[in-house]
């Protein structure tokens, strides 16, 4: 099922001035892989780096990838860009490991919330050949409870259209060109965030 919201085309909302985009190292930037630790040979100069506690960092703002704080967590642009769009939803527990740590309320708020990021990022990819989201909860190498939204897209490869994200050789996600910046991917963030504030303020008042 194509994920491309409504089908009203309403304008994208103006992403608002308390919400403005942190600026990124497009030279530090590291692979999804190392999202929430210090996996696959990165280690930080400086231990506070935000890079080494995504969560953390987070939660204290200064995790400059968070587009959203939702009821279930972050909402952050991936550090990878190779298929545009992808985002994850962080927990903001980071205690919590598993889907079935949270009570069934918090599972609940989670995985919906996870399904509006999904919503936004459909919304803001439809013009750009959008085929369909894909969601996954994973946590093999990372321990920390998290969400991936990933757009796929009519233009990518035949053999590869097919399967999940993960059949992509890692060099090519994660190569350098791809790694998320403002200049390259700035506007769709903007997009995905405009389009992700006014669906959790629809959905978040309709819940109350």
């Amino acid at each position: 099922m194509k994920e491309n919201g409504d089908g009203t085309g309403a304008a994208l909302a103006a992403p608002r001035p308390d919400r403005a985009i942190a600026r990124v190292d497009r030279k530090r930037s590291i692979s999804h892989t190392a999202i929430l630790s210090r996996e696959v040979g990165y280690r930080p100069a400086v231990a506070s780096d935000w890079r080494d506690d995504r969560v953390g960092s987070a939660l204290r703002g200064e995790n400059p990838l968070v587009m959203a704080r939702m009821r279930g967590g972050f909402a952050v642009i991936g550090d990878t860009q190779h298929l545009p769009g992808y985002s994850l939803l962080l927990t903001d527990d980071p205690s919590v490991n598993h889907l079935t740590d949270l009570d069934w309320e918090r599972r609940r708020q989670f995985l919906f919330d996870l399904s509006l990021l999904g919503e936004a990022v459909g919304r803001a990819c439809q013009d750009n050949g959008l085929r369909r989201i894909n969601y996954e909860v994973l946590g093999n190498s990372l321990p920390i409870l998290h969400g991936h939204v990933h757009a796929r897209y009519d233009w990518e490869r035949p053999s590869m259209i097919g399967g999940p994200v993960w059949r992509y050789p890692n060099d090519e996600r994660n190569a350098p060109a791809c790694a998320y910046s403002d200049e390259a991917h700035g506007d769709l963030r903007a997009a995905i965030t405009a389009e992700l504030h006014g669906l959790t303020e629809r959905a978040y008042s309709a819940s109350v």
